[in-house]
């Protein structure tokens, strides 16, 4: 499982333009995976104990613009 985690996100490296954009996309992946409720990012960040104060980090992730949605779908479709 722990191999899974680790290389699942790197097969989207190339739908984030941006790589701190990316770094947060693999959080998020994982931080999803991992959580115990579903009081959104939240959960994430408390699931894998990030500090408070990158919450805005975290939110910011979610309307970015460097995340292409139509090519993480079509990679999703083709895999």
């Amino acid at each position: 499982m722990r191999e899974y985690i680790n290389e699942k996100p790197m097969d989207f490296e190339n739908c984030i333009s941006r790589k701190v954009a990316f770094r947060w996309f693999a959080v998020t992946i994982v931080g999803l995976m991992v959580r115990s409720d579903n009081l959104g990012a939240t959960s994430i960040i408390r699931a894998l104990g990030i500090a408070p104060h990158f919450y805005e980090n975290l939110i910011h992730f979610f309307h970015t613009a460097s995340r292409e949605l139509d090519g993480i779908i079509l990679f999703l479709d083709e895999g």
